[in-house]
Parts: structure tokens; sequence; C-alpha cells
């Protein structure tokens, strides 16, 4: 079991890929937005891709770093 809060970070941000191919998979919503861990923004945006969600993009946080993937549920958007 995680701290709730390890070095600044929520413990739930540091359960990796799975959190949030869990959260895309059962949004209902329009829109998602992530946050990544570092180095592990394109995976996320695959995994929306994957998942039947368009117009997904990465954007990079205030020190360059890719931090945010967001997009858009698409008609065929797959759910658990």
């Amino acid at each position: 079991r995680l701290a709730p809060v390890v070095g600044g970070e929520p413990g739930a941000a540091l359960v990796g890929e799975a959190l949030h191919v869990r959260i895309a998979a059962t949004a209902r919503t329009v829109w998602l937005v992530l946050e990544a861990a570092d180095g592990q923004a394109r995976t996320n945006a695959a995994t929306l891709q994957r998942l039947g969600y368009v117009d997904v993009r990465v954007t990079c946080d205030l020190a360059g770093r890719e931090r945010v993937v967001e997009g858009r549920a698409g008609a065929r958007s797959r759910r658990l």
C-alpha cells in the first residue's frame, strides 16, 4: 500500500498504465484529460487511440516534458 502522498505525488499517480486504461475505458465524458508520468505520455496516447478516442494529443508541461494526454471519445470508444 502506498502512502497518500509519495514525493509530492498522489499515490494513485504512481500505479502505472493500468489505472489510465481503466479510467479511459470507463469514463462517461466526451473529453478525457490525463496527467502522464514522465516518459509515459506517448504510451497513454496510444492507449486512448486503441480504445477508440479521437483527436488524441500530447501536451508538454512548463518544463517541456510530455505530460498531458487528452482525447475525445469517438463513436466506437470501447468501454469496460
